[in-house]
């Protein structure tokens, strides 16, 4: 098997999506785990390369790549991913104005003024979950289209 998927144009089989989805995140979790035993000066900016680069191919190209070959645009992945992240660190909101605070308090952790992280519903977190999870199931289970499309050659072909 060929390595990663890096580039997300174009499109993928199923075997190939949980490949690239399951081993770039092993890798990583290996990776951090040697990094942070070594004590390194540099290992900090090691890790985020790495991170950055197997968390990429695992957890953007690799989904893009299979929606193509669904027939499916890379926004619908995008839109996933922002469901995600709002239902799993904003939460519910009720007003403007609980969003605006909600955010704020997001933004003082991110530049270090408060190290306290906003608490967030189990509810709203189950939601991003479960998103998660059917966004997996179904680039996992449903079979692509058969022949070329707009994204590229029909990856089955042997040709």
């Amino acid at each position: 098997m060929r390595g990663i998927v890096i580039d997300p144009r174009g499109r993928i089989r199923r075997s190939r999506f949980l490949w690239d989805l399951i081993m770039p995140n092993i890798g990583a979790l290996i990776a951090i785990g040697f990094l942070r035993s070594t004590e390194a000066p540099i290992a900090d900016a090691a890790i985020g390369g790495i991170l950055v680069l197997l968390l990429w191919a695992g957890n953007f190209a690799a989904p893009i790549a299979r929606l193509h070959d669904l027939g499916v645009p890379a926004a619908v992945h995008f839109a996933a991913l922002v469901a995600i992240f709002l239902f799993g660190t904003i939460g519910p909101v009720g007003s403007f104005e609980e969003l605006s605070m909600r955010v704020t308090d997001w933004l003082a952790v991110l530049t270090g003024e408060d190290s306290q992280v906003p608490a967030v519903g189990g509810d709203s977190q189950r939601i991003a979950g479960i998103i998660a999870l059917v966004q997996v199931l179904v680039l996992s289970l449903v079979p692509g289209k058969s022949g070329p499309n707009r994204f590229g050659p029909d990856p089955k072909d042997k040709t």
